[in-house]
């Protein structure tokens, strides 16, 4: 009889490893979390810098790099009163940076109309 897998001592170094590269992995995204860009357009729209009526339609991450994002805001503006009561479509770029474990909001390129 073989006694050499009898005594063969577990691997759980699998598992142990998969965690580490998951968590590791997870540290070092280059994304920033869709909540805060959240709360980055309702600062924006508390400053003035985006109409306070503006009403957030969806956000589309770009190619970030290792310490940088590029995201686009895209939202609607109530229309004029009246019979063509409706919505403008706009945008916004937001650049982020990443500084230590958080991203920071540190440009925002000027609203455009979406054609």
């Amino acid at each position: 009889m073989d006694r050499r897998l009898l005594c063969a001592p577990r691997r759980p170094f699998p598992l142990v490893f998969a965690a580490l590269l998951a968590t590791t992995l997870a540290a070092c995204s280059s994304s920033v979390p869709e909540r805060q860009v959240r709360e980055d357009f309702a600062t924006l729209q508390q400053t003035g810098a985006i109409p306070a009526k503006a009403r957030l339609e969806r956000i589309e991450f770009n190619d970030g790099w290792s310490d940088g994002a590029e995201i686009e805001v895209y939202f609607c503006l109530p229309a004029a009163e009246g019979p063509t009561r409706g919505c403008e479509p706009r945008n916004a770029g937001l650049s982020y940076q990443k500084l230590g474990e958080r991203w920071q909001l540190f440009s925002v390129e000027a609203e455009q109309l979406v054609q």
